[in-house]
């Protein structure tokens, strides 16, 4: 099955952690490890020849902080599809 097409800004939704909690702690500004079911925006998207792309997620907590920063594969992501504001 073909994966989506994710771009740069798109909010994800985690699904699947193909590694160890501890792989994903790659950065100094984590709380704790993601989760599964964690919302989060695609930072950057990496990508070379003859190597699986990856993506780079920011998942942010609700006073402005980051929760984590961590590198994901397409297999990993989900899209979300309603992401608007709500009062």
């Amino acid at each position: 099955m073909p994966h989506h097409s994710f771009r740069k800004y798109e909010v994800v939704e985690i699904v699947k952690l193909s590694q160890a909690p501890k792989a994903y702690e790659g950065s100094s500004l984590n709380k704790r490890a993601p989760v599964l079911g964690d919302r989060g925006t695609i930072v950057e998207v990496l990508s070379a020849p003859k190597v699986d792309t990856c993506f780079v997620v920011e998942c942010v907590e609700p006073d402005g902080g980051t929760a984590w920063l961590a590198d994901f594969s397409a297999e990993e992501l989900a899209p979300v599809a309603d992401v608007s504001c709500r009062k």
